[in-house]
């Protein structure tokens, strides 16, 4: 800084000095500031203060907020790659020139195909992300208007008796089989140890393929609900159909018809030939008589199945209350039947075993361990179903503590596990997955958690 009275006690030439070389100095200063980081500026400056110091804590949630920030930038780009138009891709494969050659021209492609072949989306991807089709800019918008109405009301209640009972709502969508028809659900080819994985791999891409264009032929996109794109989730599903010997069949029970699909009840029950039970999941938050009245439906419509009411009581610890109802389930799974080597076999006799030896081994067994124990010593029961039916939920209230991590979130469970109940008894937790459905509501799929809430924006 220059002090101003000592310049009148300079001469002339002095002073211009002076001043020169204060604009020098501060020209080079201002440089210096717009090149070095400011922290680094004013620890070389006298009297500035000090950088507050890093921890190693604050550098451990920066690296895990980069992380979280590329992770997100990531499923952007896979998204927007995921669901871009392929109308300009020329499809390859038996598959899809078989499809190309329909009676009905040219159609528009899944476009989550691009999940099958790189060459339809540059890449093939292993991951187990939830894909569906997405809507058209019209359908949503036409949704949110829909959703300003005004919503009246219905009374589920009857006359102010002394017995009130219930008026159940009609159902509000039409009966798969009955007044629209059914959609099949992709089964996995046949196969043999003889043919090596990547012939395996090929043969499950081109039949799912195949039965993806299939579906689009011969239906209208407004009239399927949200379906399952991902082969890699399909895939989950058909290995842990085949190391049931029983599959439990997990429903909401506050509107379970909703969330059945006959077509998969058949493949694995008449086709595969595995025993079968109904659970009606979450009965606690529905009227009693309600609950009767669809264990008579599903009594008359699934003949000699037996449907089990079921809740899993609500815990604060990781101790889980079993109820009644678990022990009405495994009584249930005690009755059944299933094909084995081309023999009927009863699950009673792995339970009698059990009895014998009195042994309890709740542990969860590697992949590699349970294919070396010898499958004919023991049975598997898989939890089958949509997402968010509380098919983990279950499976922890079977063993009375929590022994597989459960969410709200639909879609929580990725990879189907396997964990000894018994020493002759697996359970095996799988993946939820929507199966394809005429004249669903997107909205009721929404309500019910069909997929995560996430998704909603974008479809």
């Amino acid at each position: 800084e220059i002090d101003i009275i000592a310049l009148f006690s300079l001469r002339r030439w002095e002073c211009l000095l002076l001043l020169a070389l204060s604009l020098e100095l501060l020209g080079t200063q201002t440089l210096v500031e717009a090149k070095v980081p400011k922290a680094q500026v004013k620890m070389g400056r006298p009297g500035a203060s000090r950088a507050k110091p890093f921890s190693g804590k604050q550098k451990k949630d920066q690296l895990k907020a980069k992380k979280a920030a590329k992770a997100q930038a990531q499923d952007e780009e896979d998204d927007e790659g995921l669901f871009k138009s392929t109308d300009t891709a020329k499809p390859q494969g038996a598959a899809m020139g078989r499809a190309a050659e329909g009676s009905k021209g040219s159609i528009r492609r899944p476009n989550a195909s691009v999940k099958i072949y790189g060459s339809l989306g540059g890449r093939i991807t292993s991951s187990l992300k939830t894909v569906f089709e997405p809507e058209p800019e019209e359908e949503i918008q036409r949704r949110k208007r829909d959703a300003s109405t005004p919503l009246n009301r219905t009374s589920t209640l009857g006359s102010q008796d002394s017995k009130i009972e219930p008026h159940p709502l009609s159902y509000p969508i039409p009966v798969q089989g009955v007044e629209v028809p059914l959609i099949d659900v992709p089964k996995r080819p046949e196969w043999n140890r003889s043919i090596t994985p990547q012939q395996l791999d090929t043969q499950e891409q081109e039949s799912f393929l195949e039965w993806l264009t299939e579906v689009y032929m011969n239906h209208q996109n407004e009239d399927l609900n949200f379906f399952e794109h991902n082969i890699e989730v399909w895939r989950q599903l058909w290995r842990s159909i085949e190391r049931a010997d029983v599959a439990v069949f997990v429903l909401d029970a506050r509107c379970p018809l909703f969330h059945f699909s006959r077509p998969l009840f058949d493949h694995v029950t008449k086709e595969l030939g595995k025993g079968a039970v109904l659970c009606l999941n979450k009965v606690d938050v529905v009227h009693p008589a309600v609950v009767e009245l669809w264990v008579q439906y599903f009594n008359h419509h699934v003949p000699g199945v037996d449907v089990i009411p079921f809740y899993v009581p609500k815990s604060t610890s990781g101790v889980v209350r079993q109820g009644r109802c678990v022990a009405r389930l495994m009584d249930a799974v005690r009755r059944c039947h299933f094909d084995r080597k081309g023999c009927r076999m009863a699950a009673q006799r792995f339970f009698d075993a059990d009895d014998q030896t009195q042994d309890d081994g709740h542990q969860e067994v590697p992949e590699h361990e349970e294919q070396a124990r010898p499958s004919d010593t023991y049975m598997t029961i898989t939890l089958v179903g949509d997402p968010n039916m509380g098919k983990s939920s279950i499976i922890n209230s079977l063993f009375g503590k929590k022994v597989v991590s459960s969410s709200a979130t639909p879609g929580h469970t990725k990879h189907f596990q396997t964990l000894f109940l018994k020493k002759h008894v697996c359970i095996c937790d799988s993946p939820g997955i929507v199966s394809p459905k005429l004249k669903v509501p997107k909205s009721l799929q929404v309500i019910f958690g069909s997929f995560p809430i996430a998704q909603v924006l974008r479809v």
